[in-house]
């Protein structure tokens, strides 16, 4: 990529106006507006106009502010959302920051308003000309720059940072997804040990798919994993590393809010181990379905233990109680009738209601399957889920959500 290539991904001030005049709009309409025009670029003043688009969805903060660029579309796909980034950046403690992966620059971003310094590295040259921008925009004076592979940078720099930040790309040499450590790049189980010479703290953004145990096993020195939890999904675990920690890790399950607060239900593999299970004997009138940073992590009985429930079965991860619990983190539901799981329990259902969602824990058949046995059309607040009790039977209970 040379310098006239970089030059060409930046908008110039006429197509910057553009960007900024038609942003919120359908690009496709937008390069239909401009497809006469011979001073800008009708199809990359479109594609930014999209960039903005999402930005505005994800990272609402930038885009209040004018002048920014993205160098090709997937950047934005794969940065962080702002709410996660500013949780994350609760992990650096200040001193030295160095990002070895720097993309859109979304973690470091946020993550360098906790340090005096910041090194951002990117091997992608149009990626590291859109951060220099786009920082400048934003005002950012503390950060560095430099267009280097993670790999050659480890390999060549000999200074000391008080945390260094990596996010392997999850994408294959053909494009395709990846999430196994080794299938990443960095390799940073290969890596590890290296970034704990050069920092004390390593924090490394991994794929929720990744087996929590076997990622302990794999990495050295690590203090703490968190599943973070937003929008109802799980959208990373991270992984710090702190240099010369032995022992058994803290497991966190971080529930973050739009604001980036995180509430965190932080405890050790052997607390779980240990804790008294709490088991229901029936199916009472409430019940709660663990969000799914918590279905990651696993702490079931700590969970049961914290917050007073109890669950249908050591298997079957809902829990149920005669009362409601506003703060129960996961969803909450009204059970309004409990059915067999057989003929008579399906026609008796299908009396009750003909629209309900499906949900299936710890049941023979999948939610798919059980649905076309029901026949239900779909609905966003009436629930029903396939569970196993604690004596083996098979029930449909049928829920009203309440949040």
């Amino acid at each position: 990529m040379t310098e006239t290539d970089n030059l060409q991904q930046v908008p110039t001030p006429d197509e910057q106006k553009l960007i900024w005049e038609f942003r919120g709009q359908e690009p496709h309409g937008v390069a239909l507006r401009l497809r006469k025009s011979h001073t800008v670029r009708p199809s990359f003043v479109a594609e930014q106009v999209g960039g903005w688009n999402r930005l505005a969805v994800k990272v609402p903060m930038w885009a209040e502010h004018d002048g920014l660029y993205f160098p090709f579309p997937v950047a934005i796909q794969q940065c962080s959302s702002e709410a996660v980034a500013r949780w994350r950046a609760g992990l650096v403690g200040g001193g030295s920051l160095l990002d070895l992966t720097g993309g859109l620059g979304v973690d470091c971003f946020f993550m360098g308003r906790n340090a005096e310094s910041v090194t951002y590295v990117d091997a992608d040259a149009r990626a590291v000309a859109a951060a220099q921008n786009n920082f400048s925009r934003l005002g950012v004076t503390n950060t560095s720059f430099v267009c280097s592979t993670a790999e050659d940078f480890l390999t060549t720099s000999n200074a000391h940072y008080d945390t260094i930040f990596i996010d392997p790309s999850r994408r294959s040499n053909d494009g395709g997804r990846v999430f196994r450590v080794a299938d990443c790049s960095p390799d940073v189980e290969k890596w590890a040990g290296r970034m704990l010479d050069l920092a004390d703290v390593v924090i490394i953004k991994l794929s929720p798919l990744l087996d929590v145990s076997l990622l302990v096993g794999q990495l050295p020195s690590v203090a703490d994993v968190y599943a973070l939890g937003a929008g109802g999904e799980c959208k990373d675990l991270v992984v710090r590393l702190m240099r010369g920690c032995v022992g058994e890790p803290r497991l966190h399950a971080v529930s973050v809010s739009d604001g980036g607060e995180g509430e965190d239900f932080a405890f050790t593999k052997q607390e779980e181990e240990e804790a008294e299970p709490c088991v229901a004997d029936a199916i009472a009138d409430y019940l709660f379905e663990p969000s799914p940073q918590f279905m990651k992590m696993s702490p079931f009985k700590l969970l049961g233990q914290r917050y007073g429930v109890r669950a249908l079965s050591s298997s079957t991860h809902i829990f149920i109680n005669s009362a409601d619990v506003p703060d129960f983190p996961g969803r909450r539901f009204r059970v309004e009738a409990v059915y067999e799981n057989g003929k008579k329990g399906f026609a008796a259902l299908k009396k009750a209601t003909d629209r309900a969602a499906i949900a299936v824990r710890n049941f023979p058949i999948s939610a798919e399957a059980l649905r076309a046995k029901l026949k239900m059309k779909e609905d966003d607040n009436s629930f029903v889920f396939g569970v196993t009790l604690k004596s083996g039977e098979q029930k449909l209970v049928l829920c009203r959500r309440l949040g």
